[in-house]
């Protein structure tokens, strides 16, 4: 049963942006593995003329 598990949710992961999988499975818990941008990578990403136009 963990290779069903595991599979699906492969397949509802594969879209996202950032990069992640299902590592394992015990009884009725699942862990993930997920791989983050960088601190730097999001805060190049907000635009900081709103923030401070008060918008």
């Amino acid at each position: 049963m963990p290779e069903v598990v595991l599979a699906t949710l492969g397949e509802a992961f594969k879209d996202n942006q950032a990069l992640s999988a299902a590592v394992g499975v015990s009884a009725d818990e699942v862990s993930l593995a997920v791989a983050e941008p960088a601190l730097a990578q999001l805060v190049a990403a907000i635009d900081l003329t709103e923030l401070t136009s008060g918008r």
